[in-house]
């Protein structure tokens, strides 16, 4: 059986997220997500991803999340990026344009 990337990459995000706790709010996030083209999925035990701009830093710094995943919005088209999993006391999902 052939499956799209997309589908691949549902997987993927399945299997992390289930290592972590999310609020019901970002398990609907999540669930939203899972409908536009999802571009590419990073993660990290060590260090993280800044929110604003998605880059790895070695180190576990505020404002900085363990999941980076860039997709497709629906509404617009346009090319975003959503982190996963925070690395400070404001654990949850945050999502930003790019």
């Amino acid at each position: 059986m052939i499956t799209s990337n997309t589908d691949h990459f549902i997987k993927t995000l399945d299997r992390l997220l289930k290592r972590y706790s999310l609020t019901i709010e970002d398990r609907l996030k999540v669930k939203r997500l899972k409908k536009c083209q999802i571009l590419s999925i990073a993660s990290t035990e060590d260090g993280g991803f800044h929110c604003l701009n998605g880059k790895f830093h070695a180190d576990q710094i505020p404002d900085t999340f363990k999941v980076r995943v860039y997709y497709v919005s629906e509404e617009d088209s346009k090319q975003r990026m959503m982190v996963f999993i925070s690395n400070d006391s404001t654990a949850g999902l945050t999502q930003f344009s790019g």
